[in-house]
């Protein structure tokens, strides 16, 4: 499997939404908090325009721009890093249109997850190129960061880092089981599995 670079000072971080985009005024204020922050940690940031855009029904804009936004960054050698914008409804709209000779000959970073779990899984698995499932740009707009976003900018940047259970979290393993064919509930195959933090406060 082909890794990326790691993130160094002075690269830039691009930023598309091949599923939904920001618009509400809140997305808006997050996504220039995260920008200001990023750039203080010496980064340049470049967004394409369907960043800031939305049709309000889970898509930032038409499959055609999407796709060609987000291989415009792929394939810019100057592009370190690659966040999706939003999760949404529709990406899977645009995997037809991507030229995936070209994103396995310029392996970069792509992170986000939700409906971007359409290109993580599809770029690791067609494309031997390791991928990101993490939070969208606009989470490091927090202050202070949660140990989320400390451990993902700790990979981000080439750092070793054990991830622990959050304080106040317990996390726990579930597995579904799917018998839908045969009618037969008392026993299975594993259909899903997932691990869950659970808030001790909120539960």
């Amino acid at each position: 499997m082909k890794y990326p670079k790691f993130l160094q000072k002075g690269d830039t971080i691009g930023i598309t939404a091949p599923s939904d985009g920001n618009r509400k005024e809140m997305d808006y204020q997050r996504l220039d908090l995260a920008v200001k922050k990023m750039e203080n940690l010496g980064y340049v940031i470049r967004e394409t325009k369907n960043v800031r855009t939305s049709d309000g029904r889970g898509r930032s804009s038409e499959k055609t721009e999407r796709a060609e936004q987000l291989m415009s960054l792929i394939t810019d050698p100057g592009v370190s890093y690659i966040f999706s914008a939003k999760g949404g409804d529709f990406l899977m709209e645009i995997l037809p249109l991507l030229d995936f000779q070209k994103i396995r000959e310029n392996p970069t970073w792509f992170q986000g997850f939700s409906d971007n779990t359409g290109l993580t899984y599809t770029i690791t698995t067609l494309c031997d190129t390791a991928s990101v499932y993490g939070n969208h740009f606009n989470d490091s707009s927090m202050q202070p960061w949660h140990d989320a976003v400390n451990y993902n900018y700790a990979c981000m940047t080439g750092n070793p880092v054990i991830q622990k259970t959050f304080e106040g979290y317990t996390t726990i393993a579930c597995f579904g089981l799917d018998n839908r064919e045969q009618g037969v509930y008392e026993s299975g195959n594993s259909d899903v599995i997932m691990l869950m933090n659970i808030n001790n406060d909120t539960h």
